[in-house]
């Protein structure tokens, strides 16, 4: 054997066989049975997987010996058994940190290690009540399609304190249509397809004792069919439902501690029918409404103060939105009767969207009758889809 082969081998059966069996059991553990630094499994063969064996290298960041790769005069001898300062590697990343010794510094190592377990540990202490199932909802929007990508709603999950469930995404949804949104064969067509997916792959399981406990609602899609799909969901299961964000691009929920205040508007004049405009990703104006309905309406407004794409960055928002969409339909309620229906402006984040249709009440609230804005060819407003009597 090669004189400095066998130098190779020696201080690796060395590094092997330095930590007591029950340290070396924990360091499994807290790895989660991967390698530290690639994630590769460390007890399954990488071409046959039905063959399994160890083929973990315990690597040492301060080396135990000072003359070693990140040896330390003083500090070899005193960690050669600590723990803390053990990676459990594959043997590919174990040679990798060794010839890269400036590049994989102790604090680098470190770093590595404590990243890896504290994922480990993360992901395994989510209980099965935790778990939830991922729905997407996506629509054309426009003759174009922006599809939900599923690690970053893996991710969102995750963040959201949930596990994603390891049964299929349930996707809701259809794309290609030929007609566009300012036909109404588009609208009855994509509020059929949402009914008969939703009550074919969805409530069924819904329904059923123990099959999901939480959903995790990801759509893309026009804000009539996202008002619509919160109408079938109801506020009954226990929903999440996030928001693509676009700086950063990303459906996590962001830390933002502010308030956003939301704003009713009452109208300045009663009239023979009713509309909500509601104005939070963009500004609608009471003239554009009164071209598509008439001049005889009573305006009532939900706004903020700038209304822009991006103004739900956090769950506090969205929670405080639901509240204020509630109180302004029991207002419409309480002023106008019940013999009429609103006739609904939205501009409006996704997830706004979705939670107005959740938050409606069909034996409490008056029905809805829900308009687009088509900005192509400036066709401005046009009726879509009616919810309730």
């Amino acid at each position: 054997m090669d004189t400095n082969k066998k130098s190779n081998y020696t201080k690796t059966k060395h590094i092997r066989s330095v930590l007591p069996s029950q340290s070396t059991f924990i360091l499994w553990v807290k790895a989660g049975g991967r390698c530290e630094r690639c994630n590769r499994i460390l007890y399954r063969d990488t071409f046959d997987k039905a063959f399994e064996y160890p083929i973990a290298d315990k690597a040492h960041n301060v080396a135990n010996s000072p003359d070693w790769v990140r040896g330390d005069r003083l500090r070899s001898q005193e960690l050669t058994k600590d723990i803390n300062n053990i990676l459990l590697l594959c043997p590919t990343c174990h040679r990798e940190i060794d010839r890269n010794r400036k590049r994989y510094s102790e604090d680098c190592l470190k770093k590595i290690k404590k990243e890896h377990e504290n994922r480990i540990e993360y992901l395994t202490g989510f209980t099965k009540d935790k778990y939830s199932n991922i729905v997407t909802c996506v629509f054309d929007i426009n003759n174009t399609r922006t599809p939900v990508i599923e690690n970053m709603a893996y991710e969102a999950v995750m963040n959201n304190g949930y596990f994603p469930s390891q049964q299929p995404t349930i996707e809701l949804g259809i794309q290609g249509l030929s007609e566009n949104d300012s036909e109404t064969d588009f609208w009855n067509i994509t509020e059929r397809s949402l009914e008969k997916s939703f009550y074919q792959k969805l409530l069924p399981r819904i329904e059923k004792d123990g099959d999901i406990k939480n959903l995790s609602i990801f759509a893309i899609a026009p804000i009539p069919i996202l008002i619509k799909l919160g109408q079938l969901l109801t506020d009954k299961p226990n929903a999440e439902i996030f928001q693509l964000h676009r700086t950063p691009k990303t459906w996590n929920w962001l830390q933002d501690e502010n308030n956003l205040d939301f704003k009713i508007i009452p109208p300045k004049n009663t009239g023979t029918g009713i509309a909500l405009k509601i104005s939070l990703s963009d500004s609608i104006s009471d003239e554009d409404i009164k071209k598509t309905i008439g001049e005889n309406v009573a305006i009532w407004t939900l706004t903020i103060k700038e209304p822009n794409n991006d103004c739900i960055k956090s769950k506090k928002h969205l929670d405080a939105f639901k509240e204020k969409i509630k109180e302004v339909l029991r207002e419409i309620k309480r002023v106008h009767g019940t013999n009429q229906k609103i006739n609904v402006f939205p501009a409006m984040p996704i997830s706004t969207a979705i939670e107005f249709g959740r938050v409606w009440m069909p034996k409490a609230d008056l029905g809805l009758i829900i308009f687009d804005r088509n900005r192509k060819n400036n066709l401005g407003f046009h009726k879509t889809i009616t919810i309730g009597k």
